[in-house]
């Protein structure tokens, strides 16, 4: 039997698609510490000393629709090492109930960690955290 090369080659990004998930990392859906809220990014990996940005969509954990919170402040740190990263990660309200967090540029690679803080009018209500991985 003889293969062609074009289709090889085709065979094999297809195999290596199949395999390695598209090369798009997948997000993640996190509740909000007071349970309110679920939040989801559109991917939970970052490249290391490249600023990145996600997109977070929130939703209402409970039945009734509540008022969408605001972002009231954003850290993002690597535990392991005390420290962030090099550069100020703002998050921004896009839409309803969506937002646009910027600024995220991890010096190595590990585990990070995205934190925000929520609030409601001049109330702050809750914090929720999403795991990343730099790479």
């Amino acid at each position: 039997m003889r293969i062609h090369r074009s289709s090889l080659s085709l065979l094999l990004l297809l195999v290596a698609a199949t395999i390695g998930g598209g090369g798009q990392a997948a997000g993640q859906s996190v509740k909000s510490a007071d349970g309110m809220w679920t939040l989801t990014t559109d991917t939970d990996v970052l490249a290391v000393k490249k600023e990145s940005e996600l997109m977070i969509n929130a939703s209402s954990a409970g039945s009734a629709m509540a008022k969408c919170p605001d972002v009231d402040g954003v850290t993002f740190t690597i535990p392991a090492h005390g420290h962030g990263g090099s550069t100020t990660p703002e998050a921004k309200k896009v839409g309803t109930c969506s937002y646009h967090v910027s600024g995220l540029t991890p010096t190595m690679g590990g585990d990070w960690l995205l934190h925000l803080q929520l609030k409601e009018g001049s109330k702050t209500t809750t914090a929720v955290e999403f795991n990343l991985k730099a790479q």
